[in-house]
């Protein structure tokens, strides 16, 4: 009976604690220390109040902030070119072409007037200016305008031009007109009949000092 009065009085004390809401672990001479796998109060507070701030109503998660090591550029500068600005040069304008020589009458004639010795140095030859000089100083003495009166009133101009031609006349692009009045149109005509048929219209060729 006493042998077991240590195992009545643990039983007992067993009964005590638990009514009291102590703890169910007792040492005893023999019981191996137990480790505490409690955290730290200071631990369980924080981890226990990071969780009361998670379940709360709209939380938000916690923010991730990222360091980003800003690293300096260093920009060279650039060799630029300076530009240069070329002076625009303007060309000097194409010289006017010399006018022709004027041909010299045959021996014995006057000076032509100046616009039909023009005419005819622009629509002859240079070796039949004289002779057309010599035609049509015996046609007409260089009038320019056409005879109104008399069996050649349809001949015109200083080469007294008949009107039989005043289709050759158009297809050089001259009206019958310009043939009477404008000396140039006269000659260029007169040197396209002598083209076609040498001399031979003019009965005036054999007194026109040729």
């Amino acid at each position: 009976m006493p042998r077991h009065l240590p195992h009545a009085a643990f039983a007992a004390a067993y009964l005590v604690s638990t009514a009291l809401g102590g703890s169910s672990q007792f040492a005893t001479a023999d019981a191996r220390p137990v480790p505490s796998t409690a955290a730290a109060p200071e631990a369980t507070s924080a981890r226990q109040s990071i969780d009361l701030a998670q379940d709360a109503p709209g939380a938000r998660a916690p923010t991730a902030f990222v360091t980003v090591e800003a690293t300096a550029l260093t920009v060279a500068p650039s060799a630029t070119t300076p530009s240069v600005t070329t002076p625009s040069v303007t060309a000097p304008p194409a010289p006017a072409p010399a006018p022709p020589l004027l041909p010299r009458p045959p021996r014995g004639l006057p000076d032509p007037p100046p616009a039909v010795a023009l005419a005819i140095a622009r629509a002859f030859p240079p070796d039949q200016q004289t002779a057309a000089l010599g035609v049509s100083y015996c046609e007409s003495h260089w009038e320019i305008s056409d005879r109104t009166s008399g069996p050649w009133r349809t001949n015109v101009g200083p080469f007294q031009v008949n009107a039989v031609h005043r289709g050759r006349a158009a297809s050089l692009g001259y009206s019958w007109a310009q043939v009477r009045l404008d000396p140039l149109a006269n000659a260029v005509v007169a040197a396209a009949l002598w083209h076609d048929q040498g001399w031979a219209p003019w009965s005036c060729r054999s007194s026109a000092h040729l």
